[in-house]
């Protein structure tokens, strides 16, 4: 629970009942955000992927990991005949990451075993 929302729900419960009212509000606000806090901090935190300086590699930084890993996206899937040498978009689905490069080609890194499969151009 966000700062924000704790602060708007104890000026309404103040509001509305008074301090007997209050202090119930926030004792259970304040075990609920406590709770949440701990599941937040159990969870891992989910891969990351960015482009490289020169638009070529896909960096991906995995939950468990701590160094970073260079996907060379270009160098196995070659460069693309139509556009730009150069990784345009990237974009994360349910344990997959789509990059798109040049002006209509694809490819998909697994983030499980990072498996890398070049879709083609249209």
């Amino acid at each position: 629970m966000s700062g924000r929302t704790l602060r708007r729900r104890v000026r309404r419960a103040a509001w509305m009942g008074g301090p007997m009212r209050l202090g119930c509000v926030l004792v259970v606000l304040s075990l609920a955000s406590g709770l949440s806090g701990a599941a937040e901090r159990q969870a891992p935190s989910a891969p990351a992927a960015r482009v490289s300086a020169d638009g070529r590699e896909l960096l991906v930084m995995r939950s468990l990991e701590t160094e970073l890993v260079r996907v060379p996206v270009l160098e196995r899937c070659g460069d693309p005949a139509v556009g730009q040498a150069r990784i345009r978009n990237i974009e994360h689905h349910s344990g997959e990451v789509i990059v798109t490069y040049g002006k209509h080609c694809s490819a998909s890194l697994s983030l499980k075993d990072m498996a890398l499969e070049c879709s083609g151009c249209d």
